[in-house]
Parts: structure tokens; sequence; C-alpha cells
């Protein structure tokens, strides 16, 4: 579990800073498709596969987590979407005692935990000036690069409370988290982790020949054909139900949604 839950923490930490994916796929039409109507996609726990982690681990995490009512993916007729994974409410006053029921010393995890590398070899390629920001202790302005980037933000975290402010401070001169970092976040919060780009609707050719339909994401991929998304969804449809998968492979993690009708 403790390995488990690492391996989590780590990549979360790469989803709040990185958020992007690579696609091998190639367009075959010049289509500029959209949803004739607002369409939501949920969350396909059961088939949403983390770092290898599958199943019951993942629905169980997700049901301790995540409320499900307030996460999901949705597609506009204007040719934009929102994604959003929202956190249960009261998690942070838990979460401590939750994980240590399950054998896990939280503060030694977290302090343990090195993002410098990350930080070197992804972010601030991508995002030049956001380890800058960050040692300057504005987490506001480095997480602003990623959003006008990729549309990709963190909402609902109070950045000008105190104990915050000590993290971020600490996160800037070591490259590290702080071992207090769960119980420094004050016990009310509800983070979301949203996304809001444009999209497409497009037919692609996979490798091995075969047509499927997908879902492109990224600014101005409704408008220009030739723009290369920054994710895809791949969809499959049977008996009435379509089904999406987002894969970030450099991650390990394949994003599943389902949408029944």
């Amino acid at each position: 579990m403790k390995k488990t839950f690492r391996h989590t923490i780590i990549v979360a930490i790469a989803m709040i800073l990185i958020l992007f994916s690579l696609c091998a796929c190639n367009s075959n039409e010049e289509s500029k498709d959209v949803y004739d109507e607002t369409t939501r996609f949920w969350v396909d726990y059961d088939n949403l596969n983390f770092m290898g982690q599958t199943g019951g681990l993942v629905n169980m995490v997700a049901s301790l987590a995540i409320d499900k009512e307030q996460t999901y993916v949705e597609f506009y007729p204007n040719g934009y979407m929102h994604m959003q994974i929202q956190t249960k409410a009261g998690l942070f006053g838990d979460v401590v005692g939750l994980l240590e029921g399950f054998g896990v010393d939280t503060s030694s995890l977290l302090g343990s935990v090195d993002i410098g590398v990350a930080m070197d070899k992804y972010v601030e390629p991508m995002f030049p000036g956001f380890k800058s920001k960050l040692q300057n202790y504005d987490l506001d302005g480095a997480l602003g690069l990623i959003k006008s980037s990729l549309g990709f933000n963190v909402e609902g975290l109070d950045t000008s409370n105190e104990k915050i402010q000590e993290a971020v401070k600490y996160i800037g001169d070591t490259m590290s988290l702080p071992a207090s970092l769960l119980s420094d976040i004050p016990q009310d919060t509800v983070i979301a982790l949203t996304l809001d780009t444009q999209y497409a609707l497009r037919t692609v050719t996979t490798d091995d020949g075969k047509n499927i339909d997908a879902i492109f994401l990224g600014y101005k991929v409704k408008d220009n054909p030739q723009t290369q998304p920054f994710g895809v969804f791949t969809l499959s449809h049977d008996d009435g139900v379509t089904r999406g998968v987002l894969s970030l492979e450099f991650m390990n993690i394949h994003l599943a949604i389902v949408q029944e009708g």
C-alpha cells in the first residue's frame, strides 16, 4: 500500500504540473465536427488504469476521495470542453487518519518526495519560468502558465492561507514536499482539477490501418485540422454505450469515460 500510494502522490503532482500527452494518430479527414448538444461523459472507474492499478483498488480510492457527481467531462456545441476532477467535501479533515488506517506514514512518505527531477525534465521545458515562479513562492503565477497554455487549472486552494504559503515556500526552497502537507491544507478545502480547452471530433487511422472515432483536445484543433492535439480520446460504440480512453503513456495512466444513451 505504501508503494502504491507513493506512486499515486508522484503522479498526482505530475498531473498538476504537466497534464499533457503525446498521440501517434494522424487525422485522415478535415472534419470540424462538434457535438450538436451538450454531451457529458462520466469517469468509468471500472476501466480506469492508474499506473497499472485497476478495478477494486481504483474504485476504493475514488470512493474515499472523489466526488463522483462533480467529476466528469463535458463537450459543448461551440467546440469547447470542460473536464473536472473534484475532491469530496471534508476529505482533508479525514485523509491523514484514513491513510494511517491503511498503515501509511504520510509524513515520511510526503517528506521523501522530490519533485526537482520532474520539474527540470518535463515542466520547465514546456512552461519556461514555472520553476522560477515556484522559487519566488508564486504558486498562482506558476499555475497560470499552465492555464494560459493548456487551459488546465487548480481551483479551491486558498493560496492566501498562512500554512499554504509556508508549504509553497518550502517547496520553492527545496523542490520537495513538506511532510505536513496534507495536514496543512484547511479541512474544509474542496479542490477541483479542471481543464477547459477546445475539442474536435475526428476520424483517425491507427497504425494497423483501422478507422476509429476520436476526440482531439487542444486550442485551435477545431479550426485547423493540421493542429496537433495535446490529448486524444479514442472512442468505441457498443449497444448504445459510447466509451472513450485518454492515454497518458508516459505516466502510465489511461482515463476511461463512458456515456450511455
